[in-house]
């Protein structure tokens, strides 16, 4: 099999045959996911690594978390579970 993430992908597209990733769906992504990690393992080098070098960025940037993560979900947790007191 291809170790190249992209021909995995479109292999995975071609065999499903759906416009919307129907017949496989989310397994999809489980097999990809899957090949970038093995990728990753085979060159030895960390995920967030390996992916930076697919997407050919030079600079790496971490995720910036939503403001819920922040604040631990309190005002969240107020909106979906009203109660007196939290």
């Amino acid at each position: 099999m291809s170790r190249n993430q992209a021909d995995v992908d479109a292999i995975m597209l071609d065999l499903d045959g759906t416009p919307n990733k129907s017949k496989f769906g989310i397994a999809i992504v489980g097999v990809s996911l899957s090949v970038c990690r093995a990728g990753a393992g085979a060159k030895g080098v960390p995920l967030y690594k390996h992916i930076q070098e697919l997407f050919g960025t030079i600079e790496l940037l971490m995720p910036v978390p939503a403001f819920i993560v922040i604040n631990g979900g309190i005002a969240m947790l107020a909106i979906i579970w009203p109660c007196k007191s939290l």
